[in-house]
């Protein structure tokens, strides 16, 4: 870019802490040409000397420089403004729930009555459904929707072409918290608070979707649930209050040989008064995100090997990096987990180590701006965040180019 300053009058220009390759001449000539990392915004600093009567008079100017990628000027029809809306996805309610379709390659994202598949980089939408009913929790086979509904108090398995409810399950229990599918065969297991013995338990159920019919089996209790791919396990965390006080387990559970499954592991105390449960996609590490972190009130989060819940498990030192425990989410391909920023921003992990990546996240381009960042996903294609944000009135999802390294870029790219 050149550009010529004129202050009116004499007057002589400088620049201070001028960006890399940034030229300003005396008079005010002024020069830059952007190498390709150098996308974003610019603070400037122009100092301008001039002579007023007989006192000389000395000023300094901010202004700020917005670079934008060729690439990305072409997209938004060569208005740098429109840039930012390449990256952002609004969003209509004030909470989402994202899952994995049926594939294995998209998100779905509900959102109010709104379900949207999103592929690639997590900012193309491949289809949208409008739902008959609110639901809290998603799940998709191939030709229907299975939903967990708090204002119908049931279980709603809803055609994807018709978008009509086709099978009501009563799901009238005080409270109902999750929904898993087994990947092979038609069970839906349900978790939900059920009164037993004068005492809110969280139990969770096993739904046939053949037939509808809702076994409740004595001793599976839980509250968060994920299945392994393979079908072979089912992860479940188990957040109970007792005596004014939370008691918090996560368990592994045994699939394989018959409907009701019987629990091959359990580690207690994986942290304090849960929050939610996290299955990375290939199966190898699950995380029990709580609000004090594990080890206990280290802010951090842990991901168990799931072959051995009672292993020592890999710490994310999230706390040292200034991000949350709250929330974790793992690469579907690469062993890279990473947390939410909440000020603003994302640290990646290596999944295995615990070792913070270096830069591996930048959201200087475009500025992410004054938001706060909730939750995290990996993009379909693996070389994106989409950070959950809230600012300004507004929520939206944001994605953020991950900085990776030629050897897991290229363990990206698809096949020949």
């Amino acid at each position: 870019m050149i550009a010529k300053l004129s202050a009116g009058g004499v007057a002589r220009f400088a620049l201070e802490s001028p960006p890399p390759g940034a030229k300003l001449k005396t008079t005010g000539d002024f020069a830059w040409t952007p190498s390709a990392e150098q996308l974003g915004q610019f603070p400037l600093r122009v100092a301008v000397a001039r002579k007023s009567g007989d006192a000389d008079e000395r000023l300094v100017v901010p202004r700020v420089l917005n670079v934008v990628s060729a690439a990305d000027a072409q997209r938004a029809g060569g208005d740098p403004s429109q840039v930012d809306k390449l990256y952002r996805l609004p969003l209509r309610g004030d909470k989402i729930h994202v899952a994995t379709g049926a594939d294995g390659q998209a998100l779905l994202v509900w959102d109010g009555k709104q379900v949207t598949r999103l592929t690639g980089d997590g900012m193309t939408t491949a289809q949208k459904w409008e739902l008959p009913a609110a639901c809290e929790r998603i799940a998709e086979r191939p030709t229907y929707f299975v939903a967990l509904s708090d204002e119908k108090k049931a279980l709603l398995f809803i055609d994807k072409q018709t978008q009509r409810i086709e099978r009501v399950v009563q799901m009238d229990y005080f409270r109902r918290h999750d929904l898993a599918l087994h990947p092979l065969k038609p069970w839906v297991y349900v978790s939900a608070s059920v009164s037993r013995g004068g005492d809110l338990i969280d139990s969770f159920m096993i739904v046939d979707e053949a037939t509808g019919d809702v076994q409740e089996p004595e001793g599976l209790v839980g509250t968060w649930l994920a299945t392994a791919r393979d079908g072979k396990s089912l992860y479940v965390g188990e957040k109970q209050y007792r005596f004014n006080s939370s008691f918090d387990s996560l368990a592994s559970y045994d699939l394989r040989e018959i409907k009701r499954p019987y629990t091959r592991n359990i580690k207690y105390e994986p942290g304090a008064n849960g929050r939610g449960l996290v299955l990375s996609p290939d199966g190898k590490r699950v995380s029990y995100l709580t609000f004090t972190g594990y080890p206990m009130y280290s802010k951090n989060v842990a991901a168990w090997d799931t072959s051995d819940l009672e292993k020592r498990p890999v710490i994310y030192p999230c706390k040292e990096q200034g991000a949350s425990c709250f929330w974790v989410a793992f690469h579907p391909r690469l062993p890279i987990a990473a947390a939410p920023i909440e000020t603003g921003g994302a640290v990646c992990f290596h999944r295995e180590t615990g070792a913070p990546i270096p830069n591996a996240v930048n959201v200087a381009y475009p500025p992410l701006g004054n938001v706060v960042v909730d939750r995290l996903f990996f993009s379909p294609d693996g070389a994106n965040l989409l950070l959950e944000c809230q600012g300004a009135g507004q929520r939206f999802l944001r994605r953020v180019p991950l900085q990776l390294s030629p050897e897991w870029r290229q363990r990206l790219e698809p096949p020949n």
